[in-house]
């Protein structure tokens, strides 16, 4: 409803845009170092500014989250869950919204497979990386720097890349291939 002086009040239509990723195969190379990209983008960004933004609380509940993908891996578990919780916890650490109105989106869509991979190679050393990837994305969060913040998730989504093509059967490291000319 908008209202205008002397004019009255009208009924004004919304339209709410879906965003979609067009005709998405996970079993295509290109499509997934894709969505690859945009996950970067986003989950750099978000992470970058949860380095400047993050309250003390928000730091103590991603250290938390950190804590409790460990404990799952030590438990012979996936941790997706905790994993997945640890990245919402950034996410929101960063304060806009908007951020995660996409998080939410891409976790639905492409993250989840990325996550599953992992769940079926549990490996010690494939785990042991991952948490190292994770234990960077903190430190640098704690650390109030942006910058390496930002370094610490691109370099994390790139090694979920090559851990998604071993996933596949793929000799061909997405990841490795995410921002070079094509």
């Amino acid at each position: 409803m908008a209202t205008r002086q002397g004019l009255g009040a009208f009924v004004v239509e919304t339209r709410e845009v879906a965003f979609r990723l067009a005709n998405f195969d996970l079993s295509d190379t290109d499509d997934i170092r894709n969505v690859i990209e945009l996950l970067m983008a986003v989950e750099s960004a978000a992470t970058a500014l949860a380095a400047v933004r993050r309250s003390p609380e928000q730091l103590a509940a991603i250290e938390q989250k950190l804590h409790a993908i460990q404990t799952a891996f030590d438990n012979n578990q996936a941790g997706i869950e905790e994993d997945l919780a640890f990245h919402r916890e950034i996410v929101d650490a960063c304060g806009n919204p908007q951020f995660r109105d996409m998080s939410d989106f891409l976790e639905s869509h492409v993250r989840n497979f990325i996550r599953s991979a992992r769940a079926s190679s549990l490996r010690n050393a494939l785990l042991s990386e991952v948490q190292r990837e994770h234990v960077a994305i903190f430190q640098a969060i704690a650390s109030s720097d942006p910058q390496a913040a930002r370094k610490a998730a691109e370099d994390h989504l790139r090694g979920a890349a090559n851990r998604l093509a071993l996933h596949r059967g793929s000799n061909e490291p997405v990841g490795e291939a995410v921002f070079e000319k094509r």
